[in-house]
């Protein structure tokens, strides 16, 4: 579902993506793959893993299209980044392109969602390492330095939606007792004989006599 989720985004763009070899064998996603040039891994075949890296870099190199890979290899969940598999950032230093550096988030709903109900997928662009920054270094190099650039991402969401959540909390708990004190206020009125109307649970009017 990954990668289906990026399609409304970059239509416009030629992307294929690399998958398991296990997602070719289900059925119309199959032929949807192969027909858009998606490529597929198996991580237990050495020799396979290495066709497909020069199948990939050389989508590339002719400028037939570009190549999006997901280097954890599995969905993780929003706030912690896995492991890289290091060996697929050997597609662009072979292709000698740049990498545009990208994060999703609300993929793990679409799953849950798909068909009946909508998804929100934020996907964000972190930058581009230009093919002159990674000219002469390896991919264990590239992965580690993308890694952390991905890592300070989430981690700066994730504590900008916990600031969020405590600003809610505490906003809910200030207008809790604003409102406790205006009905502290509203029975003590009573007992000095003032007129009270209530106009519903919310909102009162007051009038002294």
């Amino acid at each position: 579902f990954d990668p289906m989720t990026l399609i409304p985004t970059l239509a416009k763009k030629q992307l294929a993506f690399i998958s398991k070899e296990s997602n070719f064998k289900i059925p119309l996603f199959s032929r949807f793959m192969r027909g858009n040039c998606y490529l597929p891994v198996d991580r237990s075949d050495p020799l396979q893993s290495l066709e497909m890296m020069k199948r990939a870099s050389d989508l590339i190199a002719n400028n037939y299209s570009s190549v999006a890979v997901y280097p954890e290899g599995t969905r993780q969940t929003e706030d912690i980044l896995g492991d890289f598999h290091e060996g697929v950032f050997n597609i662009a230093l072979r292709a000698k392109c740049p990498i545009v550096i990208a994060t999703t988030t609300g993929t793990d709903t679409v799953r849950k969602c798909a068909p009946f109900k909508k998804s929100k997928v934020k996907i964000n662009f972190l930058g581009v390492l230009d093919y002159s920054y990674l000219e002469g270094k390896t991919a264990k190099h590239i992965s580690d330095k993308i890694h952390s650039i991905m890592k300070q991402q989430l981690e700066r969401a994730k504590s900008y939606a916990q600031s969020q959540n405590e600003f809610a909390e505490e906003f809910e708990k200030e207008a809790a007792e604003d409102i406790q004190a205006l009905i502290n206020k509203i029975e003590y009125l009573k007992t000095k004989n003032a007129s009270v109307e209530k106009i519903n649970n919310n909102f009162w009017i007051l009038k002294n006599s």
